[in-house]
Formats: structure tokens, C-alpha cells, sequence
């Protein structure tokens, strides 16, 4: 039995890889609707994007998943690569190219608090770069600081109170040697 479920899709299928260099991309995050900004408190964002009309690879083949639901899809890709960029504004001064290549999910990690914006596009690489999609928000929001200050004093007292009861324990019993 596996002990979790782990679903990598690497891409997806088209007719004519060719025929989608004009196409507009569709960034989303996984339980997130579309125009809804995305809300992180582990610092962590999951983005996935596809074409319009494309055939996502995961919904390919039913009978991939284990007898338990774990599925495991890894396909490998040739055909048109993407540019996922990322910014702090959403003018998209100063952005940074996060990911480039074929690949159609990108999980990013070690975010600072704040928010981000997000797009993508094809990026042929022998051509010019296609459109960039619609514009992703993400607010990455950590553990409020006067909880985490909150939650260590408590534990401080508790560490203090069981250490003063156990000295006070031992200093109140009796001398067991004679």
C-alpha cells in the first residue's frame, strides 16, 4: 500500500505540435478558480498550464492508478516549450523567468512573504515568443509572527514550571541514604 498519492504529468498531447505556436496558454493552480488569487501559508505554489483544446496527459490512460488511487504519469515530451515568469508587480517590471522548457507543471518553494504575479507563453526557441497568458496572482502568507511568539512563551512556561517542579520534588524528599 502506498502511503500517499503522487501524480507528475511532464505534458500533453496534440495533434500537430506545430499547430499550437499561436496559441495563448492557461495558467492555473490547483483548487484555485480562474481569477482567484492564490493563497499560500507554506511558502509553496503549484502552477499547471495547457493549451486550448490540449489533451492533458494525466487523463490519458484510466487504468494507470494503483489498486489504492496512487498514480504515477511520466511521459516524455518533445514539442513546444513554455516561459513561466514571475514578479512582484503586476506590470511585470523587473520579472524573472522561473521555468523554461516542456514541461507543464511547476511547483516553486522558499517564497518570501508577499505577492507574486505569474505568466506564461510558448516560447518556440527557432521563433518568436508566442502571447502571454492571463496573469496569475499569488499571496504567500506565513504563520502570524505574535502566534508564533505567543506559542513559544507558553512553551517556555511549561518547560520553566516542569523543571521548578521537578527541583522542588527533589529537594523536599527525604535522604534515602542513612
Amino acid at each position: 500500500m502506498a502511503l500517499f498519492a503522487f501524480a507528475l504529468s511532464c505534458g500533453g498531447v496534440f495533434a500537430d505540435p506545430g499547430d499550437a505556436a499561436d496559441e495563448v496558454p492557461t495558467l492555473r493552480s490547483p483548487g484555485t478558480a480562474p481569477g482567484e488569487t492564490v493563497a499560500s501559508e507554506d511558502a509553496k505554489i503549484v502552477l499547471s498550464w495547457e493549451l486550448p483544446g490540449q489533451k492533458s496527459a494525466a487523463t490519458d490512460d484510466a487504468d494507470a492508478a494503483d489498486e489504492d488511487g496512487s498514480e504515477l504519469f511520466v511521459e516524455e515530451r518533445e514539442g513546444p516549450e513554455f516561459e513561466l515568469e514571475q514578479a512582484r508587480d503586476p506590470e511585470f517590471s523587473g520579472a524573472v523567468a522561473r521555468y523554461r522548457g516542456p514541461d507543464q507543471t511547476s511547483v516553486l518553494t522558499g517564497l518570501a512573504e508577499g505577492e507574486y504575479y505569474f505568466r506564461v507563453r510558448l516560447n518556440p526557441g527557432d521563433g518568436e515568443p508566442g502571447a502571454w497568458s492571463e496573469t496569475l496572482a499569488a499571496e504567500v502568507d506565513y504563520f502570524p509572527r505574535w502566534q508564533v511568539f505567543l506559542l513559544v512563551g507558553i512553551g517556555f512556561a511549561v518547560v520553566a514550571a516542569t523543571v521548578a517542579a521537578v527541583l522542588h520534588g527533589h529537594f523536599r524528599s527525604p535522604d534515602p541514604t542513612p
